[in-house]
């Protein structure tokens, strides 16, 4: 699968109205519909077997494994006819299941919290780590503070003009998020699944009060200052050296997108390049 540096794909082939004229290549349109309506099926008709198949199934761009291609020969809904490639795809199409079956849309409870699968995916506060890992830290900044994108890119047919539309309106953040960018490679067929699983995540951390642990672990360094080199988000603040508290750090990071522009607003406030 060919794959390409986050820069390229943001100055790119989403790049200002480029995204609501591009075409979905067809071949690659085909194979996510197939693995997003094979993982709605496998979670509708046997959730045990798709929560062990989320745990098999590499959570980068590596096709799956012998464990994986096990598990979807057996689980019927036609898994065994996808590819090892599709591996992330099918990941995407499982984890948006599960959020239209357990949510539905952000903020609301679970209707089931005992039912609720842990994702294990990485979030945006979590140190640095392997380009895989630091794509999801990525993706859950841009999930967390950009909630209404996001659920309307849930709403959307898989690879359709309506979903590339959406991401283009994701644009702004997938650059304000983006630290450093050039570590960050994706294909743009898997920008959807990021976002999907990323949203799952977002919302069992916050129901199982994982989230609130994170934030309680810091609470007692709160008042520390950090600084940070921001990302392009407007010209105003292009390349700003930002110095917040862990504590506003954290709030920007959890906040939606007003409080994001708040504070960079007050911080950027009589700060040079």
């Amino acid at each position: 699968m060919r794959r390409h540096s986050l820069i390229a794909l943001l100055i790119g082939a989403f790049a200002a109205t480029g995204v609501a004229a591009q075409e979905p290549d067809t071949a690659a349109a085909g194979d996510a519909a197939a693995a997003y309506t094979v993982g709605r099926c496998i979670v509708q008709s046997n959730r045990p077997a798709a929560a062990r198949l989320m745990q098999a199934l590499p959570i980068g761009g590596d096709g799956a494994g012998p464990e994986a291609m096990r598990i979807m020969g057996e689980v019927g809904c036609g898994a065994e006819s996808l590819r090892s490639d599709q591996a992330l795809m099918l990941r995407g199409g499982l984890a948006q299941a599960l959020f239209q079956a357990d949510f539905e849309h952000f903020g609301v409870e679970p209707r089931n919290p005992r039912a609720m699968i842990d994702l294990g995916l990485p979030a945006e506060t979590d140190p640095a780590s392997d380009g895989n890992r630091d794509l999801y830290r990525w993706s859950d900044c841009v999930v967390r503070n950009d909630t209404e994108n996001v659920q309307r890119l849930l709403r959307t047919p898989v690879a359709s003009r309506q979903e590339a539309q959406v991401l283009g309106a994701l644009v702004p953040y997938m650059h304000a998020c983006a630290r450093p960018m050039a570590r960050l490679v994706v294909d743009a067929s898997e920008l959807r699944s990021l976002f999907v699983q990323s949203s799952y995540q977002a919302m069992y951390r916050y129901w199982s009060g994982a989230l609130r642990e994170a934030n309680a672990v810091t609470e007692s360094r709160g008042d520390q200052i950090v600084c940070r080199r921001n990302p392009e988000t407007a010209s105003r603040v292009n390349h700003t050296r930002i110095c917040l508290s862990r504590n506003e750090w954290i709030k920007l990071e959890n906040g939606t997108r007003d409080g994001m522009l708040e504070f960079l607003r007050r911080a950027t406030q009589g700060v040079g390049r």
